[in-house]
């Protein structure tokens, strides 16, 4: 874009160039100060859009930009700062004289008549390159005198600009999106078809440079460039022949081709967008927002966004809205403080003691028609910049000229003011509107008391009225109907936890469950954590709901229903449970489950059928087992026998005592010495081998030619407990023997 677009000529007078945003506009003010053209231009950064409507006090700064015409440079100018000195405004005038910018007047909020004088500075001042050549009044360094001069005593040998280097260059010619932007300025660019470059093209793309002849720059602004992408709107967009605005909102260059390129086409409303109607023929406040326009509200104007400053360059449109059309005029305010909040606004009290009155343009002299117009409001009863002391809103008085209204109010109202509609009723019972009762289809006693929405007290229930079912969550119903109320479909065998919080207005919920399964019974199951009521009924399309329980206290218990009554499954048998009078929080699981009718006989037939299999399965497991033990003992004897046959021989030396001489009970006492123990493979058994005296027949001696002792064998078994000594009982046994051989070894 050309930064001297309506700049014109602006040597000797400013001109203004106007822009705007959602909230505030900006004005470019334009003067020439030897060469340097010097720019005001306020910033929006502390608007914000959010509010309905703003005056634009806060939509000035003291931002100060200058051209550098024979650079073609852009760059800010630091101004100092004064506390008696505020630069901030717009829509203000400026001269350029003896090489000072004279600037007057404009609005930043209110009306300035201050002149503020703008002088750049003597170059001379200035002692190297880089200083001389920055932005302020236009200065050359001479390069012979090593001095910097202003420009009008330039003549050679001078630098005029401040150098830059071939990569700034580069990215300043690769930032041009367009024939004419790439080739009018002092960048060294050149044209390469689709993009600009540096001195030269990369390879493979068409080379386009501008020379002394001025109509080539004017062809290639025809054939190449498109400013379509610039045309913010509709209407703008189809002034050019060859642009069509689309549905993303945004407007397009349509090309076609002819031969080996593409020119631009000329398109055919079949291609174009029909496009609403201009904001400068809408005639309202909502015509107006119901597109991308703003209304002004003291014009009582309709105009785009971007064309305030360009309607209205001294400010005389106020107040501007993007947003909502409410509190546009000062009849639309109903409270005197709400009206004297506005500047131009003031309260006519009816002269009742009640704060009741209506909200007037006007001034301090009086309101306004035409003109200050002292019959539409008596004078007494004028208040522009304070309140009457008694404001109660039409709805009470006050007592011996006080500030407090009687109580209680009258018309249904409430509050120090009688500001707000009691309970269950709503409306704006301000400067003397009505309370009306809340409408909730009998599901809700209480609602919003300025909007009406009902706080619906049956759960599943919404709406602003409690006039339709939740059924996104599975609540289904009519509870506009007479009695009629949402249910939640509960699911059969499914156990639902409902936990309802303390922020809930509910005080009642309602189920519905249809048993799917034909010939079987339902049992139902309900437990709840505080104080509740529990009404269970039962309908089908033949019969009437008939109640089943009735306000039964809800604590947790469980309800069989039989098929053989009810018939589940083949009418559509539906029940319908009612749980109310609760308070939250509250907690509460319910479940329905169906499953067959118990058969006793059968029961036990099954049950003692199962029981003998398993009895006599048992009984032969276990003589199996004792079989296989039997087996295994045997096996194990056949190899310690085999053992015991294949133990080798040794000689031994023995030594005989005397006789023993027998007990006074004629038994003998003995302690048999082992000769050996041999331990089996399995280490439970062994085999013991003694040394026993023959028997004499009562003789002194064994018979001659007959053995007196011999060695005999036998199996023991291994323990591995044994006691310290051995202990012999009465009758001459022993509990345990422990041969010194095998220590812990008890036989």
């Amino acid at each position: 874009m050309n930064p001297w677009n309506g700049c014109g000529p602006c040597l000797l007078r400013a001109t203004h160039i106007a822009t705007s945003t959602v909230e505030c506009c900006f004005i470019v003010l334009c003067t020439s100060l030897g060469g340097i053209r010097t720019t005001t231009q306020p910033s929006a950064q502390e608007t914000s859009a959010s509010l309905p409507f703003s005056t634009g006090d806060k939509c000035f700064s003291s931002d100060l930009l200058a051209y550098d015409i024979e650079c073609d440079s852009w760059q800010s100018v630091s101004v100092l700062s004064s506390s008696s000195i505020r630069l901030e405004r717009f829509g203000h005038a400026a001269v350029a004289y003896n090489d000072s910018m004279y600037i007057f007047g404009g609005f930043n909020g209110q009306m300035l008549s201050d002149i503020i004088k703008f002088t750049p500075g003597s170059c001379r001042g200035f002692s190297t390159p880089e200083k001389c050549t920055a932005v302020g009044n236009k200065c050359m360094w001479n390069l012979e005198k090593k001095s910097c001069q202003p420009l009008r005593s330039a003549t050679k040998g001078y630098h005029l600009c401040p150098r830059k280097s071939s990569s700034n260059l580069t990215v300043l010619c690769e930032r041009q999106t367009s024939c004419p932007s790439c080739l009018q300025n002092n960048y060294g660019c050149v044209w390469c078809g689709t993009l600009c470059a540096h001195k030269r093209c990369p390879k493979g793309k068409k080379v386009e440079t501008i020379g002394e002849n001025q109509t080539e720059v004017e062809q290639c602004e025809q054939s190449d460039s498109s400013n379509c992408d610039k045309l913010h709107n509709c209407h703008a967009c189809h002034t050019e022949f060859h642009c069509g605005w689309q549905t993303d909102h945004r407007c397009y260059t349509f090309v076609r081709e002819s031969g080996n390129k593409t020119e631009k086409a000329v398109l055919s409303d079949n291609y174009r967008v029909k496009c609403d109607n201009s904001c400068s023929s809408r005639k309202t406040c909502k015509a107006c927002l119901s597109g991308t326009c703003m209304w002004c509200i003291s014009q009582q104007r309709c105009l785009e966004t971007n064309a305030y400053a360009a309607a209205f360059p001294l400010a005389q449109c106020t107040e501007w809205t993007t947003s909502k059309c409410t509190a546009l005029s000062c009849s639309d305010f109903q409270t005197c403080k709400a009206c004297e909040e506005h500047e131009r606004c003031g309260w006519c009290d009816d002269g009742s003691n009640t704060g009741k009155g209506i909200c007037l343009d006007g001034s301090a002299s009086g309101p306004l028609g035409p003109a200050v117009n002292a019959s539409l409001c008596p004078a007494h009863n004028w208040y522009f910049t304070t309140c009457p002391r008694c404001q109660c809103n039409g709805h009470s008085t006050c007592l011996n000229n006080s500030s407090e209204c009687l109580q209680p109010c009258q018309h249904r109202t409430e509050g120090a003011h009688c500001e707000h509609c009691i309970s269950g009723f709503h409306g704006n019972p301000a400067n003397g509107g009505n309370c009306t009762p809340c409408f909730c289809n009998n599901h809700g006693s209480l609602c919003h008391r300025e909007t009406g929405k009902c706080n619906c007290t049956t759960k599943g229930i919404m709406g602003p009225n409690c006039d339709r079912c939740d059924e996104q969550n599975h609540y289904v119903g009519n509870p506009q109907e007479e009695g009629g109320t949402c249910f939640y479909n509960l699911s059969i065998d499914f156990q639902y936890t409902f936990n309802l919080s303390s922020e809930d207005y509910y005080q009642n919920i309602n189920f519905m469950n249809v048993p799917i399964k034909v010939g079987n019974d339902v049992e139902f199951s309900i437990s709840c954590s505080g104080r509740a009521y529990v009404n269970v009924s039962i309908g089908s399309d033949t019969d009437v709901e008939p109640i089943l329980l009735e306000s039964r206290k809800c604590d947790s218990f469980k309800l069989p229903f039989y098929d053989e009554k009810h018939n589940f499954g083949s009418q559509n048998t539906t029940f319908f449970v009612y749980v109310f009078n609760f308070t939250t929080p509250f907690l509460l699981q319910i479940s329905f489950s169906q499953h067959r009718a118990l058969d006793l006989l059968q029961f036990f037939i099954t049950f003692s059928s199962c029981f003998l299999s398993l009895l006599i399965i048992a009984a032969i497991l276990w003589k199996i087992k004792q079989k296989y033990d039997l087996y295994r003992r045997r096996q194990q004897l056949f190899v310690e026998m085999e053992q015991m046959a294949s133990r080798p021989f040794a000689g031994v030396t023995l030594e005989v005592d005397g006789l023993i001489k027998p007990e006074s009970d004629g038994t003998k006492q003995s302690h048999p010495t082992p000769v050996a123990l041999e331990p089996c493979a399995s280490g439970k058994a062994a085999v013991l081998t003694l040394i026993v005296r023959m028997p004499t027949g009562g003789q002194p001696h064994t018979a001659t030619g007959q053995s007196g002792i011999a060695i005999a064998s036998a199996l023991v078994s291994l323990g591995t407990l044994c006691k310290t000594d051995a202990t012999i009982k009465e009758d001459g046994k022993s509990d345990c023997w422990k041969p010194s051989s095998h220590p812990g070894t008890c036989i």
